[in-house]
């Protein structure tokens, strides 16, 4: 596509089995015979949160920055019936790549923009500040990654204002991160950068 080179690979002895790879980094994986049996420690992070916060059955509407092999919003409609699960997910061709190869059913209760996060973003504001509609997020989950780094404007001070105004007073904001080990530095300027809008920070390694 015009952003990367998207590949689905399975191996000869488990066709079920399967990666989507984005230029040089394997985004997703899934078992398209079980669908919920998460494959990424950092969703197993995810996991746990929501768990916590917003039970397995009960509904809770999410929004997901980046929709990759969308294996964690459809694990999200299918463990919670009812829920509003909006991706916004900048390549039309990834979420094509998903329905054909990937198991994303077409019926999926997801609903997909295929649009830049921070555009998404602006709308949403947009239409409640005019009174169009008023959606707020129980959680927001960031996951966006063009190779092997974050979109940096998704990173801002001025990014995270406005998720938080899209947020629940009690809504909780995820960031998945990709980083060198050896330094940290992105890491912690992300870090620096959150506890300028939001009063409680964790980090987790995997």
């Amino acid at each position: 596509s015009q952003y990367s080179y998207i590949a689905i690979t399975a191996k000869d002895d488990q066709p079920d089995v399967r990666e989507m790879v984005l230029d040089h980094l394997i985004h997703s994986r899934v078992d398209l015979t079980n669908p919920r049996d998460l494959r990424y420690e950092y969703e197993w992070v995810y996991t746990a949160v929501m768990d916590k916060y917003y039970p397995e059955g009960e509904p809770m509407d999410a929004l997901v920055i980046g929709g990759g092999g969308y294996t964690y919003p459809h694990y999200l409609e299918t463990t919670r019936p009812g829920s509003r699960v909006d991706v916004a997910e900048i390549d039309p061709a990834v979420t094509k790549a998903a329905f054909a190869a990937f198991g994303l059913p077409r019926d999926a209760a997801i609903n997909i923009f295929n649009m830049d996060a921070r555009n998404f973003v602006d709308d949403m504001l947009r239409e409640n500040a005019s009174g169009a509609r008023q959606r707020k997020y129980d959680c927001i989950l960031g996951d966006s990654v063009n190779d092997y780094s974050v979109p940096y404007h998704l990173t801002t001070f001025e990014f995270n204002e406005k998720l938080n105004r899209l947020l629940k007073d009690d809504g909780v904001y995820m960031l998945n991160l990709i980083e060198l080990f050896d330094s940290g530095r992105f890491l912690g300027a992300v870090v620096n950068t959150c506890r300028k809008t939001f009063p409680h920070i964790y980090v987790f390694s995997s």
